[in-house]
């Protein structure tokens, strides 16, 4: 089955993941188990598409965009790594924009669809970050047409994403009968791996400059033999991240295999 059909056929799931965010009881179980379950893959999802941009284009980001910032988690530890690097946030819970607002950093927040992105987002940007969120868009094909316009010259799309073949794994960290629910509605939004792959080749084809990566080992996909892999685990700082992750109790053996997703864009 063609993406495009699959992604059509599927957008009632997505619009029930979505639920999750947007009902104000649902919202309270999303995001106690993201906060205890995922807060340790973000950090080690930034160092690694910060370490992949600066081995790619050797020098750091000059600008950030997270879609899907919730509260803000990933711009406030961008901040914190970074002196001068332009930062934005979009989400479309008012709350969350609300929230992220009053942590008092130096970043824009906006309260937008990703849909509508281009209403409010107009420069062009290093890296555009998307993590966790890819199945709540009502029409990704389209959404990642649209960021591919937002690239500057030397830039990358990541995505992290559920992996719908993962479905009895995640919901073996669920911990009420509540966040199983959560979990089976945001796996059933989600794509497989071949499906993902089939993505990102139908919006990268046409692109001059652009091509994609996918993959579903640990580190953002990259086969562990290989030499970007290597090159990402060099990093001291995804060093760090990972070794804080470990004295937190995460354990990778315990997670679920997630979907990466590179779209890179290099025209110089």
């Amino acid at each position: 089955m063609e993406i495009e059909t699959i992604v059509r056929e599927s957008e009632a799931n997505r619009i029930q993941a979505q639920t999750w965010f947007s009902h104000p009881e649902k919202s309270k179980v999303s995001f106690r188990y993201d906060e205890r379950e995922t807060s340790s893959i973000r950090s080690i999802s930034i160092e690694t598409f910060l370490s992949f941009y600066s081995s790619k284009f050797n020098r750091e980001p000059y600008s950030v965009l997270d879609i899907g910032c919730g509260q803000g988690q990933v711009i406030q530890y961008l901040n914190s790594r970074f002196q001068k690097i332009e930062l934005t946030g979009v989400d479309s819970s008012a709350q969350a924009i609300s929230s992220a607002k009053k942590l008092g950093i130096n970043a824009s927040f906006i309260c937008s669809n990703a849909e509508n992105i281009m209403q409010y987002v107009s420069k062009k940007q290093d890296i555009i970050f998307i993590h966790l969120c890819f199945g709540l868009f009502k029409n990704p094909i389209a959404i990642v047409n649209t960021l591919i316009h937002l690239l500057s010259d030397q830039s990358c799309i990541y995505i992290v994403d559920l992996d719908r073949n993962s479905l009895g794994e995640g919901l073996n960290t669920a911990q009420s009968r509540e966040e199983e629910a959560y979990l089976k509605d945001q796996y059933r939004a989600s794509l497989t791996l071949e499906e993902f792959k089939q993505l990102l080749h139908v919006v990268t084809k046409e692109q001059h400059g652009v091509s994609f990566q996918v993959g579903n080992s640990f580190i953002g996909g990259f086969d562990e033999t290989s030499s970007q892999f290597f090159s990402l685990m060099r990093n001291r700082n995804l060093q760090d991240a990972l070794r804080t992750s470990v004295g937190e109790q995460f354990k990778q053996s315990q997670m679920p295999a997630l979907l990466h997703g590179w779209i890179i864009k290099n025209k110089r």
